[in-house]
């Protein structure tokens, strides 16, 4: 456990940092977030509906359920209970049994508790929220059934874990004295950590809390998205040396719009995109350079949010009609001719 003391939160507006649906939408939006395919990594894409099997993930007693990543068959997320107190969990999708993952340092208050974000064989990462208001990031081992604190040592408001690899390297963010959130990288072996900040969202601009978001990790590339000055989000992926921006074309700009991208496994990598309607889900074809938009039929318009990817398989969540949130398990559909 590194000895770092948090400072108690100030509370302040939502980041979009847990990935929840009913994130407010802005006036401003209706431009097009099509600049950054210059680039190249985006050709002009049809985003095209994808052809899946869905399953709903419904934890047992549960007033939501939010799966937030997959591995070897096992999903994670959290589960809130009816004082909205949130429980991490972990789904066998072979044996179909629930195990609930609670740090025993979390909070047991509406919006405090437990928060599995992602997980690789048998560890899982997330971050817990205290009675204290302070946010703080854990490893928890399948194998030693313990948990570790992981707290990047800038971190003023908070350390968040988003995702690990196979051979422990961890991603994440935290938040600075003035709410300014900047990702990372930790090593779990050599308990390292580098302080990643994309150069877009150190610009000055009249919105608070820009910031960049690192979520997942593959083959030495990461995944993540940056808060601008403007508070629009971007996609990117970084290859150790250059960030390169992943937007969907049909996502619009302006505060709290945009592109999050959450998950990367490979060349497929999978996130959020905001357009006149709300939020859609999306895979990302590296090497075909296309956008396939994920919608869970049984959604309520807007709210399907894809968060994690394992051998073409997604996981996620979304609202139904009466705007309780359900995670999902989607399956490619290879008879309908769907993505792989």
């Amino acid at each position: 456990m590194l000895p770092v003391k948090l400072k108690t939160l100030q509370r302040r507006p939502d980041l979009g940092v847990r990935l929840e649906t009913n994130t407010a939408r802005s006036a401003l939006v209706g431009l097009l977030a099509l600049g950054l395919t210059l680039l190249g990594l985006i050709a002009p894409a049809r985003a095209q509906t994808a052809a899946f099997d869905f399953q709903t993930l419904d934890a047992p007693t549960a007033a939501g359920t939010y799966a937030n990543g997959l591995s070897r068959g096992n999903i994670v997320g959290y589960w809130r209970d009816a004082d909205y107190v949130a429980h991490s969990f972990i789904y066998n999708v072979a044996a179909k049994t629930w195990t609930t993952l609670d740090d025993p340092e979390a909070g047991r208050r509406p919006n405090m508790g437990s928060f599995a974000k992602g997980i690789a064989g048998n560890n899982v990462v997330g971050y817990r929220e205290t009675d204290k208001q302070e946010e703080v990031g854990f490893l928890y081992s399948l194998t030693t059934k313990k948990f570790t604190t992981i707290i990047h040592p800038a971190s003023a408001q908070g350390s968040h874990l988003t995702g690990i690899s196979a051979d422990g390297n961890v991603t994440g963010h935290f938040r600075g004295e003035k709410f300014d959130t900047h990702g990372f990288v930790y090593n779990v072996a050599t308990q390292a950590f580098v302080t990643l900040d994309h150069p877009a969202a150190k610009e000055s601009g009249p919105a608070d809390f820009k910031g960049t978001f690192v979520c997942g990790i593959s083959g030495g590339k990461l995944v993540g998205y940056y808060r601008d000055g403007a508070g629009s989000y971007t996609g990117f992926v970084f290859d150790g040396s250059a960030y390169t921006p992943l937007n969907h074309p049909a996502a619009v700009a302006g505060s709290n719009s945009g592109t999050r991208v959450t998950g990367i496994a490979g060349g497929s990598i999978v996130g959020q995109f905001q357009d006149a309607a709300g939020w859609h889900g999306f895979l990302y074809d590296s090497a075909a350079k296309k956008f396939t938009t994920v919608d869970v039929p049984t959604a309520a318009p807007g709210t399907t949010q894809v968060t994690g990817i394992e051998g073409g398989v997604l996981v996620g969540f979304y609202d139904d009609a009466a705007a309780r949130t359900h995670g999902f398990i989607a399956t490619p559909n290879s008879a309908a001719g769907g993505a792989k």
